[in-house]
């Protein structure tokens, strides 16, 4: 169910992307806030945009990286629509979230958290 959720919620995200890839090629999305919703289970949803993610294995790296973070409770990484959707509580660090994908994976977080 929630993975559903998780998956629904792409339609109201923006992009994600992964300079590791080799690909430079920024998205031209001109809509680049983060957005916040509450989902049926009364957790937060939160989609980021963030360039650079060209492929699977940049989705994975990014569901690995924020995954264990204190308050996640899922993540979906979708390079196809440049979308990362975060389903939290409000323990959720995003400064923590900001540095795991711009820091360690290489990520730009675009719009700000």
């Amino acid at each position: 169910m929630r993975k559903l959720a998780l998956l629904l919620s792409l339609i109201i995200i923006t992009a994600v992307s992964f300079t590791a890839c080799g690909d430079d090629e920024k998205n031209n999305n001109d809509n680049n806030t983060p957005t916040q919703e509450i989902n049926a289970n009364g957790n937060s949803i939160t989609t980021l945009t963030v360039t650079g993610m060209t492929c699977g294995r940049c989705e994975r790296a990014i569901t690995d990286g924020l995954s264990d973070l204190d308050g996640v409770i899922g993540v979906t990484a979708d390079f196809a629509t440049n979308s990362v959707i975060i389903e939290h509580t409000d323990e959720i660090d995003f400064a923590q979230v900001k540095d795991v994908l711009e820091l360690d994976l290489g990520f730009d977080v675009e719009g700000g958290i």
